[in-house]
C-alpha cells in the first residue's frame, strides 16, 4: 500500500513537472531578438514591452500598426494601444464579454472600433473613452473599418453596415437617421465579407467570398466598381494615387483604377498571396507564403522621381540608388529574392522581412540580394509596417519589440498616401532622447487589465421612426 502511494505521489509530481515545463516553453517560446546579433547588422531595439493580459489565460489574436499606434487585440477581449515611438501604453481596455467572439480592431484618424459578439463597441482612438456601443441584429464576421465618420461593420450575412461615428442624439433632438445608431447605408454583396472594409482617401472597398472585390464611395456613398478575380481577395490593398493594388489567392497582383474599376495591369506569381503588400517610391514588395519576394514597379513616374530608375538620356538622378532602367515597363519584375516568405518593412537602403523559420532577413533594397540575418527563436505575431521603416515583432504570449536602425538619421516614412491616403506624418510624435533611459525598465509586472470605458447605458425598447 505504502509502495503504491509514493508510486501516486512520483506519477503526480512528473505530471504536474511537465506541465509546468510546457507553460514555461510556451510562454517564452518567443522571447528577446539578441541584442548583439541586430548591432552586427546595424541595428537596435529601442523598446519593448508586455501586453497587460493574464498570460496563462490568454493570448494575443492580433497587432494591428496604424503608422502611430499598436492596436493590441488578445483573445479575451483586452485592447491596449502602444505608442509605436516610445513603447508607452495610451489606455487598455476590457470588453463587457470576453467569452464571445472579439473582432480585431478597427482604427481610424479619431476613433477604434470593434465587435464583441453582437455588439458594436467605439472608442475614442486617444483615450480609449467608450464613445458608444450598439447591439446590432445577427452576427458581425470581422473587424470593422473606420473612416473620419463612419464606422463599416461586416455582417455574416453578406451585408455590409454603415454606422455615423456621432454620439446618437436623443429623440427629441433626431433630424436625420445619421443622428441615430441605425444603419446610414447597407449593401448585400451576396457572399461573405472576407476582408476588413479599407478607407482610402474619400473611398472604401471590401471583399466577399465570392472572389469580388467592391469599390465605393463615402460621399455620397455608393457603390463604384466591382473587381472580379479568379480567387478570393483575403487581405486589403493598398492605394498609390488613382491607383488600388489587390492581391488575391489566385496568385496575381492587379493594379486597378479607383475611378474606372480597369484594369491597368497584372503581374502572376503562380502562388496564393496572403499577405499584403508593401509600396514604396513606386514599387510594389509582395511575399508568397512559399518564400521568395518580388519587387514590382508599379508606377514609373514616381520611381523616376524617387531616383531610382535611370532617366530618358541615360543619366541617373540618383546613381547610388538607381535599381533600374527607363526600359522596364510597369508590372513587370525588377527581382526576386527566394528568402523572403513575408516582408515586415522596407527603408531606401534595406529590406526587412522573415524566412520560413521566421527568422528575420535582410535584402538590399537595390540589388535584390540577401545581406544578413538576425535569429528571433520564432514569431508568432509577424506586423506589416506601411508607412515608417522601423520593425514590429509581436508573440501569442504578448511580448512587443520595436527595432530600428541604430543611426536614426537613416529613419525615412514611406509614402503617405499608401494607406487611407492620410499624410500621417503630421500625426507621429518627437523623438524623446530624455525617455531613452526609462527603456531598461521591466515592462512585466503582473498588473491585471484595468477597463477604462465606462459600462454601456442600456438602450429603451423605442420604435425605428425611420422604417
Amino acid at each position: 500500500m505504502f509502495f503504491i502511494q509514493r508510486h501516486v505521489r512520483s506519477i503526480a509530481i512528473c505530471v504536474a513537472f511537465l506541465i509546468l515545463y510546457c507553460n514555461h516553453n510556451l510562454l517564452f517560446a518567443d522571447g528577446l531578438v539578441d541584442s548583439m546579433q541586430l548591432q552586427q547588422q546595424g541595428l537596435t531595439r529601442p523598446w519593448f514591452t508586455q501586453v497587460q493580459m493574464n498570460v496563462g489565460r490568454d493570448h494575443v489574436e492580433t497587432v494591428n500598426f496604424d503608422g502611430e499606434l499598436l492596436t493590441v487585440q488578445t483573445k479575451r477581449g483586452v485592447i491596449q494601444t502602444i505608442d509605436g515611438e516610445t513603447g508607452d501604453t495610451l489606455w487598455v481596455a476590457n470588453v463587457d464579454s470576453p467569452g464571445l467572439f472579439t473582432s480585431s480592431v478597427g482604427v481610424g484618424p479619431k476613433h477604434a472600433a470593434l465587435a464583441n459578439g453582437s455588439n458594436l463597441l467605439v472608442f475614442d482612438r486617444k483615450t480609449g473613452k467608450q464613445v458608444w456601443s450598439k447591439q446590432l441584429s445577427g452576427g458581425v464576421i470581422g473587424a470593422p473599418g473606420v473612416s473620419e465618420d463612419f464606422v463599416f461593420v461586416p455582417k455574416v450575412d453578406g451585408n455590409l453596415e454603415v454606422y455615423s461615428l456621432d454620439e446618437p442624439r436623443a429623440w427629441k433632438d433626431v433630424r436625420s437617421v445619421s443622428d441615430t445608431q441605425f444603419p446610414v447605408w447597407r449593401y448585400n454583396s451576396h457572399g461573405k465579407t472576407m476582408v476588413q472594409p479599407t478607407v482610402f482617401d474619400g473611398l472604401f472597398g471590401w471583399a466577399n467570398d465570392r472572389s469580388a472585390f467592391y469599390v465605393a464611395r463615402i460621399k455620397p456613398m455608393e457603390i463604384l466598381f466591382r473587381l472580379e478575380t479568379f480567387e478570393n481577395v483575403v487581405v486589403t490593398p493598398v492605394k498609390i494615387g488613382s491607383y488600388l493594388y489587390v492581391v488575391s489567392a489566385d496568385g496575381y497582383l492587379y493594379k486597378v483604377n479607383t475611378k474606372t474599376g480597369d484594369i491597368r495591369w497584372r503581374f502572376s506569381t503562380g502562388t496564393p498571396l496572403i499577405y499584403r503588400p508593401i509600396a514604396v517610391d513606386g514599387f510594389i514588395y509582395i511575399s508568397t507564403p512559399a518564400g521568395g519576394l518580388y519587387r514590382i514597379l508599379a508606377d514609373k513616374e514616381v520611381a523616376r522621381k524617387a531616383g531610382l530608375l535611370v532617366t530618358e538620356e541615360g543619366e541617373e538622378q540618383n546613381p547610388q540608388n538607381a535599381s533600374g532602367i527607363s526600359s522596364l515597363e510597369e508590372g513587370n519584375e525588377a527581382w526576386f529574392n527566394p528568402d523572403i516568405s513575408r516582408v515586415l518593412s522596407v527603408t531606401p537602403e534595406r529590406i526587412f522581412g522573415l524566412d520560413k523559420r521566421e527568422n528575420l532577413r535582410i535584402v538590399d533594397t537595390r540589388t535584390g540580394k540577401s545581406i544578413g540575418s538576425v535569429t528571433t527563436g520564432g514569431i508568432s505575431i509577424p506586423i506589416t509596417n506601411q508607412l515608417t521603416d522601423r520593425i514590429y515583432l509581436a508573440s501569442k504570449n504578448g511580448l512587443i519589440q520595436c527595432i530600428e536602425a541604430l543611426n536614426k538619421d537613416s529613419v525615412k516614412f514611406a509614402d503617405p498616401q499608401i494607406v487611407e491616403g492620410r499624410d500621417r506624418k503630421k500625426e507621429f510624435k518627437k523623438d524623446d532622447p530624455e525617455k531613452r533611459g526609462e527603456e531598461e525598465d521591466n515592462p512585466f509586472d503582473d498588473e491585471e487589465a484595468q477597463a477604462t470605458s465606462e459600462p454601456s447605458p442600456t438602450e429603451d425598447e423605442l420604435d425605428n421612426p425611420f422604417e
